[in-house]
């Protein structure tokens, strides 16, 4: 199985999981960690954090109770950190589509994802909803994607 993506509003996303309302307003209000420390510090574990370059898109963050570490586990997810994704090429290129979009335009994305993906050796059928959206950290603009299993 191919990678399929269904692109959602916003409020869509909102209405199938009460999870990305928080990042929606934290999103809209700037996106800023540093003048929303608070709302910030309440995503972080369940979030996934990008430097989209031109040759990848490496993890500055994984978060503990994000869905990769829900489905690969958490040592496994804390080791992405500098990695430009997961081993699976074909899938990660057209994830990372999204990821290079929300970079250069600024605009959220969101998005249910299903895909066929080999944990621990056995292929499962993912599926799961994820808002990216650009974020600051310090000086740096990044991106964040939250997602939760649909």
């Amino acid at each position: 199985m191919g990678v399929r993506i269904e692109t959602l509003t916003l409020d869509d996303l909102a209405g199938r999981n009460s999870i990305f309302q928080p990042a929606i307003d934290f999103h809209r209000l700037g996106g800023h960690a540093g003048q929303q420390p608070k709302r910030f510090e309440a995503l972080l574990d369940r979030l996934q954090i990008f430097a989209p370059m031109r040759d990848g898109c490496p993890y500055l963050h994984c978060g503990a109770n994000s869905t990769t570490s829900e489905l690969f586990g958490r040592d496994f997810a804390a080791g992405l950190v500098g990695e430009p994704g997961l081993s699976d090429e074909a899938f990660e290129r057209t994830v990372q589509m999204a990821y290079h979009h929300v970079a250069v335009s600024g605009r959220p994305v969101s998005q249910r994802v299903t895909a066929g993906l080999t944990v621990d050796g056995l292929k499962h059928i993912v599926s799961y909803y994820q808002m990216v959206f650009p974020m600051t950290l310090g000086s740096k603009r990044v991106v964040a994607c939250l997602t939760r299993f649909s």
